[in-house]
């Protein structure tokens, strides 16, 4: 066997992964800088051609697709309605439960960010629903255990572990 070759970890890092998903983050919540936001053309799991939004970060070179929920915390959070104002400023994500349809998947959430005060809540407007839903948005300190809180009925935070600003990513080498 080759010296440079790694064994891989998850069943992800078998597979190119251009974009972050929930088991890239290990179980962790990751600190992240935003170092771009643009718009780009790609499939739909039909196959048909659409514009999202996608972040790049200065600790991985995988990107990040923008839904829904996490552009308006992301945009609560930091009080900004121009989104290339997100550019710089660090946002904590963590890999939680998220309604997809009908189910239930790992998907990824907005935490908080070390920019933050203090917590806040937000309430994000939902679409085809009544009422919005709540997110609280933490106030990561380095080496600081937070209060769990529960602010959603699907969206049980896990329990707040600590880590500091670097982060190990899949495959940034």
């Amino acid at each position: 066997m080759a010296s440079d070759r790694r064994r891989p970890k998850t069943w992800d890092d078998l597979y190119h992964k251009r974009f972050l998903n929930a088991e890239s983050f290990q179980g962790k919540k990751v600190t992240l800088t935003i170092t771009d936001l643009y718009v780009d053309e790609l499939p739909d799991d039909s196959g048909k051609m659409e514009d999202h939004g996608l972040l790049n970060f200065k600790e991985t070179k995988r990107e990040m697709k923008i839904n829904y929920t996490n552009g308006t915390c992301m945009r609560l959070m930091f009080g900004i309605d121009d989104p290339t104002k997100l550019i710089g400023h660090r946002v904590t994500f963590y890999p939680t439960s998220v309604p997809f349809g009908k189910e239930m998947k790992l998907g990824i959430r907005v935490w908080g960010s070390p920019e933050l005060e203090h917590d806040m809540v937000v309430e994000v407007p939902m679409p085809r629903r009544k009422r919005p839903e709540r997110h609280t948005m933490h106030a990561v300190r380095k080496g600081q255990q937070q209060a769990q809180e529960t602010e959603t009925k699907h969206e049980p935070e896990p329990e707040p572990e600590q880590h500091g600003d670097a982060w190990e990513g899949p495959d940034d080498g």
